[in-house]
């Protein structure tokens, strides 16, 4: 008989439940699961003992001590990791709502599963896969053989903790970074909406660092007015792509074309979002490889002349 123990009591019940689904399986197998709690709506500890598992199995290299490591190990890895995970982000970025932490835990909790098979593993990268069952089994052979989950996840495996908390961390970035976008390509298309449409098309050339507009006959639009417009709210140097885009939605042309080697990239990809079926990207016509040929693409803060 073995005893595990867990910090939260809400944790402890989710691995009595888990080990009450196992136990049907194994049962029809041969395999007998025995569990004992003090409480079972407030538990502090779980009693597990496996009956004769080598027996029934027929392999005498899958002893009981062994099989519970490997399934406590399946347990951490599926369950505790994402309960873990998701208390991270609710303590670390309380401003999540909860369909974004569940949103956010799966994501990490996925990206972790992936990154413990081997092929995707890189050097002195901290695995959770065997050392585990390691630890689990030698602390069952020890005579108490008492488990807390808990202590040795954040003790022996601290680790490994940290690297997940760095994968967190990272996604929320990334996901902070891409609602970010999105908040912003909304405004966009709300200053687009509220501005009459113009006839007319407007080219809009992306080439490296370089952004340009031009009219039906590829004259290049002026925008001193923009620039000057935009230069009084603002006392950092604007961005040629602030600029244009402000130009393209205070114009609002009722069709836009994207030339650019990557449509679906930085720039591009912006223009394209905010004017939605307005836009059209290139597919290389006559005039693209005379413009890119004329094109600095390192000349970002030239606006209007080729």
């Amino acid at each position: 008989m073995h005893r595990l123990r867990m910090v939260s009591q809400n944790d402890l019940r989710d691995l009595l439940q888990w080990f009450q689904q196992l136990a049907a399986p194994l049962a029809r197998r041969g395999v007998l699961l025995f569990m004992q709690v003090d409480d079972p709506e407030r538990p502090s500890f779980i009693d597990v003992m496996i009956d004769e598992l080598s027996h029934e199995t027929g392999n005498p290299h899958c002893l009981p001590d062994q099989w519970l490591s490997q399934a406590l190990a399946r347990y951490v890895r599926g369950h505790w990791q994402y309960r873990h995970v998701k208390t991270h982000l609710a303590h670390e970025y309380s401003y999540l709502n909860l369909d974004e932490i569940d949103y956010l835990s799966a994501k990490v909790h996925t990206y972790a599963l992936a990154a413990l098979i081997p092929e995707h593993t890189q050097p002195d990268f901290a695995c959770l896969g065997e050392p585990l069952v390691c630890e689990l089994q030698a602390i069952l052979c020890e005579p108490s053989g008492e488990i807390n989950l808990d202590g040795l996840m954040r003790f022996r495996f601290a680790d490994y903790l940290r690297q997940l908390h760095e994968w967190t961390d990272g996604f929320v970035n990334d996901y902070l970074v891409g609602k970010e976008y999105h908040e912003f390509v909304e405004l966009l298309r709300y200053f687009l909406d509220t501005s009459p449409m113009t006839p007319g098309t407007v080219h809009v050339l992306i080439a490296g660092e370089a952004v340009r507009g031009f009219d039906d006959h590829y004259a290049p639009l002026d925008l001193t007015r923009v620039e000057q417009i935009a230069g009084l709210a603002v006392d950092d140097d604007l961005h040629p792509q602030d600029v244009l885009i402000s130009a393209l939605i205070t114009r609002s042309p009722e069709r836009v074309i994207l030339h650019s080697d990557h449509p679906d990239q930085g720039f591009a990809k912006t223009v394209a979002e905010v004017f939605a079926e307005r836009a059209e990207v290139c597919q290389t016509c006559p005039n693209c490889d005379v413009l890119m040929s004329k094109v600095d693409k390192e000349a970002a803060n030239v606006y209007t002349t080729i």
